[in-house]
């Protein structure tokens, strides 16, 4: 049987070192007892657990998720569990598509409209695109953050980190799901606590336009 150091463990499995640490502190992966030169070391089966992980979370579940469905897998077929979570995965995934769809009509709508510029309004732009004439959505446009960004042709046009695939929307469901700050930080290197308060000012922006528009 291979034996591997974190290290070794994190680059065959795609991982980081902070990781695998993190994995280990939720029951993903049994704590190994250190070796006389202070080493943990890992098998192929831990590697193979650790890619798991990694392929799970490019799917946008959370670690508990990954953990449920690992727990199935040792006594049962967890296919229909990670069937049922994929399923609410893509409503939400349809959901950001359909109100990005409508905000689209909405910005062409206001596009379209004869700006006159001797009638003394702010902008017909924005005024008639908001009348009951004009289509709605149910899009809460929040400011532009410094550290958050929406790129075309990244995760459906969700608003992601600069510079990363990693969602706003993620963050918060890990928060969600009793992840804290630290270990948020130590399972995503490109993530600092400055992002993770970026996400919760998202989402508080997000609530706050929300209550406005009701």
């Amino acid at each position: 049987m291979a034996s591997y150091t974190i290290g070794q463990a994190a680059k065959a499995a795609g991982v980081t070192c902070r990781a695998v640490r993190l994995y280990e502190s939720k029951g993903l992966l049994p704590t190994r007892e250190r070796t006389k030169a202070g080493y943990r070391l890992f098998t192929d089966a831990d590697v193979e657990v650790l890619a798991f992980v990694r392929q799970g979370r490019s799917l946008g579940l959370c670690l508990a998720a990954i953990a449920d469905i690992i727990r199935i897998s040792e006594h049962d077929v967890p296919c229909g569990h990670t069937d049922a979570l994929l399923a609410q995965r893509l409503v939400e995934i349809d959901a950001a598509i359909a109100d990005l769809r409508g905000l689209r009509e909405t910005i062409i709508a206001a596009r379209r409209v004869e700006v006159d510029q001797s009638s003394g309004s702010r902008c017909a732009m924005i005024e008639q695109a908001t009348d009951s004439n004009w289509p709605r959505t149910s899009v809460v446009v929040v400011e532009p953050m410094p550290l958050i960004e929406v790129r075309d042709g990244v995760r459906g046009g969700k608003p992601c980190f600069v510079g990363t695939r990693i969602a706003v929307y993620d963050v918060l469901e890990y928060l969600a799901g009793g992840m804290t700050t630290e270990q948020i930080v130590a399972d995503f290197p490109e993530l600092t606590e400055a992002h993770v308060r970026a996400a919760l000012e998202f989402a508080a922006r997000r609530e706050r336009r929300l209550a406005e528009s009701a």
